[in-house]
């Protein structure tokens, strides 16, 4: 059975046309995986949410294959030489064709907004603390916190504290109960 949940100035009826005091409009954006047959949000902006000022360049992630034997491994991720933002200091560690799994050491706050048009991500903060603004509000974090970003979410992180984080991406609508078995160093 749906739920609802409205939050702020809302039209009486979703999907209609929704005028400001001075008659001119809100805008409406439907944020969701698949349309009306999946879980959606409906945003009402006071501007176009089309409206682009700059795009910032491609970066493709480059996953290398390691060596095919199949065998436990020990990944002293604290070792791991990474910096920058939340987005640039990704280090994939693991990956297959529906996740990929990646270490982030972050130490400086984000100068831009990002949305993944292409995985759900979860985000565990090992160690730091921050603000994670998205289209959707902000959210404080802090050590031993989740965070699950849907696909398609606009958001952008400041650091209070360098954080450590443990990033998933995953190609599939993360929805559940996390139930994550991966130990990996903090320290």
């Amino acid at each position: 059975m749906p739920f609802y949940q409205s939050k702020g100035i809302v039209p009486p009826k979703r999907h209609t046309v929704f005028k400001k005091v001075d008659g001119s409009l809100y805008y409406e954006e439907l944020v969701s995986r698949e349309g009306f047959s999946h879980m959606y949000t409906n945003l009402y902006h006071l501007r176009m949410p089309t409206c682009v000022l700059e795009m910032g360049a491609f970066h493709p992630i480059e996953l290398k294959r390691g060596g095919k034997t199949h065998r436990a491994r020990h990944i002293r991720t604290a070792q791991i030489n990474s910096s920058g933002n939340a987005i640039d200091s990704r280090q994939p560690l693991f990956f297959n064709t529906d996740i990929v799994i990646s270490k982030a050491h972050v130490n400086m706050s984000m100068d831009f907004h990002y949305r993944n048009g292409h995985f759900d991500e979860v985000l565990y903060i090992q160690s730091g603390t921050g603000n994670l603004k998205t289209n959707l509000g902000n959210l404080s974090f802090k050590f031993g916190d989740y965070i699950v970003i849907p696909r398609g979410v606009i958001w952008q992180m400041d650091v209070d504290d360098e954080c450590r984080i443990l990033v998933i991406e995953s190609n599939r609508p993360i929805e559940h109960q996390i139930d994550i078995a991966i130990s990996l160093d903090s320290y």
